[in-house]
């Protein structure tokens, strides 16, 4: 009789076959059917049940030997496999090269609000994961990059050139002289040099000679809008993505500038003899104000939901160490909640007796002052020992020690984008950090990126007590840092040295595999070696935001490299000897490997199957 013989190797539910030798056997079986079923002893095991540890078995008894076997009768002219997945004989092991700026090709289609998709010529494709939204999805679905930049529309206004949020500002600040105004005579602003309280400016409608300000647009039935009130006729000059308007207030300048999910507005103050509180009153379209628990003023819908916030205002001072980098900050500054004749509006303030201060060096910046950002997208935070505050919306990120332990910094950082559902094979994962200031950059230095193990929240005051807590090292940089970093002597964002930290993929696999939860990563260096100190820029700055590159490659087949017998062999048993060997050339999934021995007709029909077993049934003795 002859008769078919299928090897088959199955991973993670796929099943793949091999060449499908033919046999011919005698009548009568039964035994086979017994071999097949397992009932007729175990074959050979290996010790850790992988495929590759699979050990071949002697010839058995009555192997035909000394010469090559004649034809049988009945012996199939052919070898002929059924349908299936076959498996390349060749071993499929290589490394996958992956993202390679030169040939990987960014897909519209696959990328997303917060990462871009890049097919890789290996084959490959990666994420280029950022804890900004990086694009934004026009009419036709698109994912389009967000680009920041402002130009002048018909209505004379400044808008941002892409974006699904829309953002535009005035071509002037200033006042008008009637139809409801500030009147600016009516202010007594409180400064620095003056301490005796002032009160807060009297506001009607309409403080804006061009209209309001500045506007953010949610929807088509949510907006917020404001103006500063008391504001001087000055024009805006618009430069990239910001718009100046000098002389705003008394020695004060004012900066708007787009961000990716809302807008960032900064004072300059030039001297002591600015202003210390201002008021700006808003329009509010299907929002209105609240005020958190943790201080953090909101914008909420009709039904409550916080749609937009103000994070914690605070200002820095233009005093830079040469040594630590370090600048004079005021963190305890406040928003509140008020109304100007009817108008909603928010008051900040500055204590006045700190920019008095003689150890302040101008100008002081004053940021943000209304970053008005889309709810859940402030990302990065830091805890400063021994201080407790919220850092959240601090443009930089403190890592280490600046005097030997007097201070320490350790920064947290959230990524929502990471994958959490089965089937991704992750064979590498790089977390990206552009550095502003080092104590050092004429020595190596490094610092560990860890993961956080408990749910937290990024805005909110923290202490060191009480910062998240973080597991072991899964990644380490350590290297000279460029001279341009050591050179940013201001400590300006986007000046300085991407640096790229190779991080263990076991980390991201059991996210992506769902035995383990995605609370983000944190990054510390040391609490006594000031070598080690160093800041980088956070999610605050849009174009230089943290951001993570996690590469996926396809499953490689099992690769089936050897059966016994060979095709066409004429058995004089009922109880063949077979064999088969297989190996994972990407060890992916981790689950062990399957083999399944399947007998066919001569017409291609199967007639029974051993079933999958996890250790393979590799040989049969007759």
């Amino acid at each position: 009789m002859s008769l078919l013989l299928g090897f088959w190797a199955q991973e993670g539910g796929a099943a793949y076959a091999a060449t499908k030798p033919s046999v011919s056997v005698g009548s009568g079986l039964g035994h086979l059917w017994e071999w097949l079923a397992g009932k007729d002893g175990s074959g050979p095991r290996s010790k850790t049940g992988s495929a590759s540890d699979v050990r071949a078995a002697k010839p058995a008894e009555g192997h035909p030997a000394g010469r090559a076997p004649g034809k049988g009768k009945g012996q199939l002219a052919a070898d002929r496999a059924p349908s299936g997945t076959a498996a390349k004989r060749t071993l499929s092991g290589k490394v996958p090269v992956g993202f390679d700026t030169r040939t990987s090709k960014r897909v519209a289609a696959k990328s997303g609000a917060k990462f871009d998709y890049f097919q890789n010529a290996d084959g490959s494709f990666t994420r280029k994961m950022s804890e900004n939204r990086m694009n934004y999805q026009d009419k036709s679905g698109t994912w389009r990059s967000i680009d920041t930049d402002v130009a002048k529309r018909s209505d004379g206004r400044w808008h941002e050139r892409s974006n699904s949020l829309g953002v535009s500002f005035a071509p002037a600040t200033g006042t008008v002289e009637t139809g409801g105004s500030v009147e600016p005579a009516a202010f007594t602003w409180q400064t620095a040099a003056d301490d005796t309280p002032s009160p807060s400016p009297t506001v009607t409608s309409g403080t804006s000679a061009q209209g309001d300000l500045a506007t953010l647009t949610l929807s088509d039935s949510e907006s917020v809008s404001w103006s500063l009130a008391g504001a001087d006729a000055v024009t805006g000059t618009a430069s990239g993505s910001s718009v100046p308007y000098d002389g705003v207030l008394p020695d004060t300048d004012l900066v708007l500038t787009p961000t990716a999910d809302g807008v960032k507005e900064s004072l300059v103050l030039n001297s002591a003899n600015a202003p210390t509180s201002w008021v700006f009153p808003m329009t509010l379209k299907g929002l209105k104000l609240t005020t958190a628990s943790d201080g953090t003023v909101e914008l909420v819908d009709g039904d409550g939901a916080v749609m937009a916030t103000l994070p914690q205002p605070f200002a820095r001072d233009s005093h830079v160490d040469p040594t630590t980098g370090e600048s004079h900050d005021n963190w305890a500054m406040t928003y509140s909640v008020t109304e100007v004749d009817g108008t909603a509006a928010v008051k900040m303030t500055l204590d006045p007796s700190w920019l008095a201060g003689s150890d302040i060096a101008f100008p002081v910046t004053v940021d943000p002052t209304m970053s008005v950002t889309t709810a859940g997208q402030t990302l990065t935070t830091y805890v400063y020992y021994p201080n407790t505050a919220d850092y959240s919306s601090d443009t930089i990120l403190r890592v280490g020690t600046p005097d030997g332990g007097s201070y320490i910094g350790q920064a947290f950082m959230k990524f929502l984008g990471l994958p959490d559902t089965d089937g991704y094979h992750i064979t590498d994962a790089d977390l990206h950090l552009f550095n502003v200031w080092a104590y050092t950059c004429s020595s190596s230095t490094s610092y560990n990126v860890l993961p956080i193990t408990e749910q937290w929240w990024v805005t909110g005051q923290k202490s060191w007590s009480d910062r998240p807590a973080t597991s072991s090292s899964i990644g380490t940089w350590s290297g000279t840092v460029s001279g341009t970093v050591c050179g940013n002597t201001s400590v300006s964002t986007g000046t300085g040295q991407w640096q790229t930290t190779d991080l263990d993929t076991d980390w991201f696999q059991k996210i992506a595999l769902g035995q383990t939860s995605n609370y983000g990563l944190s990054v510390f260096s040391s609490g006594t070696s000031s070598n080690q100190w160093k800041k980088f820029d956070s999610s605050q700055v849009d174009s230089h935001a943290p951001y993570i590159t996690v590469t996926y490659s396809k499953n490689s087949a099992p690769d089936i490299e050897h059966t016994y017998p060979k095709a066409n062999f004429t058995s004089p048993s009922l109880r063949p000897q077979l064999q088969v060997k297989a190996v994972d050339p990407d060890s992916w999934p981790t689950t062990p490997l399957k083999y399944d021995f399947a007998v066919y007709s001569s017409s291609g029909t199967q007639i029974d199957t051993s079933g999958w077993q996890t250790i393979a049934p590799s040989t049969r003795s007759p």
